[in-house]
């Protein structure tokens, strides 16, 4: 079970981003992401070297910002 972030560390979010998932016949995913999946990302910045990934668990709200939760 998905417990929130904001809840079980005791701090609000380090930062919000708004983007979209492409499905697979946009050359994306073939499964719809979850909460708890782990994701890659890079981004520039004059101190990141070449090669290097960050890793960041992302937590999927609805688009009211609610942290969207099993129903089960």
């Amino acid at each position: 079970m998905h417990h929130p972030y904001e809840k079980r560390l005791g701090h609000p979010a380090d930062f919000r981003v708004k983007y979209t998932f492409n499905n697979k016949e946009e050359r994306g995913r073939e499964r719809l992401p979850f909460q708890r999946i782990r994701s890659d990302f890079w981004y520039d910045h004059d101190c990141h070297e070449v090669n290097w990934l960050f890793m960041i668990w992302p937590e999927f709200e609805d688009q009211s910002g609610n942290v969207i939760l099993p129903t089960k």
